[in-house]
């Protein structure tokens, strides 16, 4: 039972880093658009 909590525990981590990784991405992305559209207009 032990190790099936460490096994879903690790897995959440891993799912929790990946949404944090891809909210930073995404937050990146949205500013190099907005930078972008600056140096347009």
């Amino acid at each position: 039972m032990l190790r099936v909590g460490i096994k879903v525990t690790d897995e959440w981590q891993i799912s929790w880093g990946y949404v944090r990784g891809s909210n930073i991405y995404v937050r990146g992305h949205l500013d190099l658009s907005a930078w972008s559209l600056r140096l347009r207009a």
